[in-house]
């Protein structure tokens, strides 16, 4: 999970965990955010399309690139995250429910 928001990151954190989720993270930064992308082990992703100004695309790409799926999250809409179109998007503010439809996303039964 990235998210540079404090309280934001241990809400979604608890939404996680309620549903059996195991949380790597959370990363505040870019630059932490992008070593887990690149070195840990993990299903999926939830990111914060803007973190301290800096625009998550790196991240992204290398969870694109190992084939890693991810959610955005943004209050800016979802025009901002045009070039990730295909993920699924976890709009701020955001509550339980959406969580849980993002993780159906992420995570669909077959």
């Amino acid at each position: 999970m990235v998210e540079d928001e404090f309280l934001v990151a241990a809400m979604l954190q608890h939404f996680l965990e309620d549903h059996g989720v195991t949380v790597i993270g959370p990363a505040y930064n870019i630059d932490d955010a992008l070593t887990l992308a690149r070195d840990a082990t993990f299903d999926a992703a939830i990111l914060d399309v803007n973190v301290r100004g800096i625009r998550i695309d790196p991240v992204a790409a290398s969870l694109t690139e190992r084939r890693i799926g991810f959610a955005l999250a943004t209050g800016y809409g979802k025009e901002v995250v045009a070039a990730w179109a295909d993920a699924p998007l976890l709009a701020k503010p955001y509550c339980q429910a959406d969580v849980e439809r993002v993780l159906e996303r992420l995570f669909p039964i077959e």
